[in-house]
């Protein structure tokens, strides 16, 4: 009788345990992990270039950019003069994302943004109230 309730506990330990680590693997495979600590710019195949935060699930063929900025060049009318600017896609587009999802074979390079950058420094006024232009 007692070999049989031994053999019952090392059976249950057993499931115990491997349903543990098969929760722990679904869970780490779903969750998107950041790309790096602060915000990440990403230039496209169709030449649109993004700054967000990054992240991306394991054997995801994605990245995430949360907090989406979208920088473009926009031109003044009087003096024909090139100016860049950050439109924060979450706020000023007409379908208002949380979220820009690009499949990394559409990335041409991506790099994190540097805290003294002016890409850094545009969003931060954006954040404290200020236009980001």
């Amino acid at each position: 009788m007692n070999k049989i309730l031994g053999i019952n506990k090392k059976i249950v330990l057993a499931v115990g345990i491997g349903v543990v680590v098969i929760v722990a693997a679904v869970v780490y495979l779903v969750i998107p992990m950041p790309v790096s600590e602060g915000y990440t710019a990403v230039n496209t195949v169709t030449n649109q270039f993004l700054v967000g935060r990054a992240y991306r699930a394991p054997l995801s063929r994605f990245i995430e950019l949360r907090e989406p900025f979208l920088l473009q060049n926009v031109a003044d009318a009087d003096s024909n003069t090139v100016t860049p600017q950050l439109v924060d896609l979450s706020a000023e587009s007409y379908w208002l994302p949380q979220s820009v999802f690009i499949n990394i074979d559409n990335i041409v390079s991506q790099g994190a943004v540097g805290d003294d950058s002016l890409i850094a420094t545009k969003i931060k006024e954006y954040k404290a109230g200020g236009a980001a232009k």
